[in-house]
């Protein structure tokens, strides 16, 4: 029977970057690496450091990574990862080129860290952990009492606990990318494609 494409034809060829750091949940990146890989996805695990200089499987600096090459982007928790991914620069402006983009944008625990940091947040509704709270109230964010929280293309979760429903529902944003017609390679032109001028 052929009435639905699998899931591997449904995502496959798209490029999604998961941004850690040395001291990032490392069960939480192989699951949702895993997890995107079984549906065809190419992921890359982005570092502010350089490949292969540190306890971690990254396959490129974000230095060194063109937001325009991918469809998306996953920040995962770990505290000490996130603070390492906040002192670098490059990790917001990838994540603001992303968002500038409507791709999708996820976040688990401490990651959502990053996401108040880019200034983007304010008036969204957003799931973090108990400790991050305080954060999300100064970035102007509304913390809402579930474990996965999706607004437009953000999906956010309170930490690895929420693992299956944050990929369920990162995956889906995925797919409506793949729908609507906009993969990595289709993205060669500015976003203000489109409108008068």
């Amino acid at each position: 029977m052929q009435e639905s494409e699998p899931p591997f034809a449904m995502l496959g060829g798209l490029n999604v970057a998961l941004l850690a750091a040395p001291g990032s949940d490392a069960e939480a990146l192989a699951a949702v690496r895993r997890g995107l890989e079984e549906q065809g996805v190419n992921v890359f695990v982005l570092s502010p450091g350089r490949p292969g200089t540190q306890p971690l499987p990254a396959d490129q600096r974000i230095a060194d990574a063109d937001p325009m090459g991918f469809d998306g982007v996953v920040v995962v928790g770990g505290a000490e990862g996130v603070e390492l991914l906040r002192a670098a620069p490059e990790s917001l402006e990838f994540i603001r080129e992303i968002n500038r983009d409507h791709k999708p944008l996820g976040a688990l625990g401490e990651g959502v860290l990053l996401l108040l940091d880019t200034g983007q947040a304010a008036g969204r509704q957003l799931c973090a952990p108990d400790a991050i709270a305080g954060e999300l109230w100064r970035a102007r964010a509304r913390r809402a009492n579930e474990p996965v929280c999706v607004q437009e293309r953000w999906v956010t979760a309170t930490g690895r606990e929420a693992l299956g429903a944050f990929e369920a529902a990162f995956q889906s944003l995925l797919e409506q990318r793949r729908r609507d017609g906009f993969a990595s390679e289709a993205d060669e032109t500015p976003s203000s494609v489109g409108e008068d001028g």
